[in-house]
């Protein structure tokens, strides 16, 4: 499963709930750059490699820094 509308749900609760901008633009970035990296689920992949759940949340984690 890709969780990354999951990941990108939560950047804009802290934007629209909380008013935490920063933080979701950070978490927005991450998404993005996982992805762009090469990083995606098979739903994203479009038959080249795809990764896991778990692999995908921890690039996403990784981009954050």
């Amino acid at each position: 499963a890709n969780p990354c509308a999951y990941v990108l749900s939560l950047a804009l609760m802290l934007r629209y709930s909380f008013g935490l901008d920063a933080i979701a633009t950070r978490i927005e970035v991450a998404v993005k750059q996982a992805v762009t990296r090469g990083t995606r689920t098979g739903d994203l992949a479009f038959g080249k490699p795809s990764v896991g759940t778990k692999a995908m949340a921890d690039a996403v984690i990784a981009c954050l820094g």
